[in-house]
């Protein structure tokens, strides 16, 4: 009898402590169906020679166009980046491999510290962005779910599950808006410098079995992420070889 009551106990031992570690959060939950929604980790982690031009159009508040970059994006493996841009008369040229960056500037190689260290922040900060919501399923960040909410955005009123999103050791606070029937990211938010800033996804594309931006706006935005006016539209045409 004392035999079964111990086989009894450890074999609800081990199913508890199974279906604890199976249970998720509801942040897990919504991110893993987002994830999902635009493609599936396979395919991210898969994607092989993915490039892209992205056009940035900086705005005056009232929308006038103030200034235009493009730059030629391609990502050899889903965690490499090659950046060629010309800005002021000069081609640079970004390669960041192994997580190891080198830049030329018109050919020669730059070996400022500053400059590189700028041009790694633009290298990252373009991965973050593009692929979303794929680098959120990093152990680096910490989600927190805010609930469902209405979000006005210029092409319709949105449901959305609102995620908060920090990073340990970065002051700004990124928020994520993704619709409760698609699951789709249609909006994300970020508070820097005590600057709120609303970036809409007004248009998708699929690629490489992936769905990726086409068009997005950066607006300036108060706390309750109400656009105040236009900073910059973002345009991305995929390339396909």
């Amino acid at each position: 009898m004392k035999r079964f009551i111990r086989a009894f106990a450890f074999v609800a031992i081990t199913f508890f402590t199974f279906s604890c570690s199976e249970t998720l959060s509801v942040e897990e939950e919504v991110l893993q169906d987002a994830l999902d929604a635009h493609g599936g980790l396979e395919a991210y982690h898969n994607l092989k020679d993915l490039s892209y031009l992205k056009t940035t159009y900086t705005t005056e508040a009232n929308g006038s166009i103030r200034d235009t970059l493009e730059q030629r994006i391609i990502h050899p493996r889903f965690n490499d980046t090659y950046l060629t841009y010309s800005k002021e008369g000069a081609v640079y040229e970004v390669s960041h491999l192994d997580n190891q960056l080198s830049l030329l500037q018109d050919s020669t190689p730059v070996n400022d510290s500053l400059i590189i260290e700028q041009h790694q922040s633009s290298v990252d900060g373009a991965k973050f962005v593009f692929f979303q919501p794929f680098k959120l399923n990093d152990e680096k960040a910490h989600l927190s779910y805010q609930g469902v909410r209405n979000l006005e955005l210029s092409r319709g009123t949105f449901n959305v599950h609102h995620l908060e999103v920090t990073y340990k050791g970065s002051s700004d606070t990124w928020y994520f808006f993704i619709d409760t029937k698609s699951y789709q990211v249609v909006a994300n938010a970020v508070k820097h410098n005590d600057k709120m800033s609303l970036i809409t996804n007004d248009s998708m594309q699929w690629h490489q079995g992936l769905l990726v931006h086409h068009k997005r706006t950066s607006y300036l935005s108060n706390d309750a992420f109400e656009s105040i006016h236009p900073q910059a539209f973002y345009d991305y045409e995929m390339i396909k070889e």
